[in-house]
């Protein structure tokens, strides 16, 4: 499915040479929410037989804030931004692996679920420079600062030779996450 996301809003006003305004950007929106099913991949004893996989994903980067700029000369413009950053990320991926032969109880689980809630600052500079009508020269400079944030991570993984057989289970919690790269 997809939908329409509006990236910006914002208004600009001003007095003679300064100008301010006020936005709220969009930054980054990434949402994947997808289920498959695989069967008959192979037909040797052990080997997997069907899988199922449900994969949802979703990563957001909101940005809001405050802008200025004033005019230095007729051909030279300086301006500043403040932004605050929201960033919200979730992870959930269920695999199941059905082993040959069907039937014997013999499968495989891995369960990953990630979540992240981060909180900054985006300050940014910049400048654009006209040396005749119609042609431009600008830069930017910013840099993303993490003020706060949580994050967890749980992975589960479990195999089960058959329904009388062997069964290991490994379960793992991790509570640091890297706030810039989930």
């Amino acid at each position: 499915s997809q939908g329409l996301i509006p990236t910006f809003f914002g208004f600009i006003s001003g007095r003679g040479k300064t100008k301010w305004g006020f936005a709220i950007v969009v930054d980054n929106l990434d949402q994947i929410d997808q289920d498959d099913t695989l069967t008959n991949i192979f037909s040797g004893t052990g080997t997997t037989n069907t899988l199922k996989r449900r994969f949802l994903q979703n990563d957001a980067t909101y940005l809001i804030g405050p802008s200025w700029a004033t005019e230095i000369s007729k051909s030279f413009t300086f301006g500043a931004s403040l932004f605050g950053v929201y960033r919200s990320y979730r992870l959930i991926d269920n695999t199941i692996s059905l082993f040959n032969p069907l039937g014997t109880g013999a499968y495989g689980i891995y369960d990953i679920q990630r979540s992240l809630t981060a909180y900054g600052l985006l300050p940014k500079i910049g400048f654009q420079w006209m040396p005749v009508e119609k042609v431009a020269l600008a830069a930017v400079m910013s840099q993303r600062v993490f003020v706060s944030g949580n994050g967890t991570e749980k992975d589960y993984f479990k195999n089960q030779s058959s329904t009388s057989g062997t069964q290991s289970d490994l379960a793992q919690t991790v509570t640091s996450v890297n706030y810039e790269t989930p």
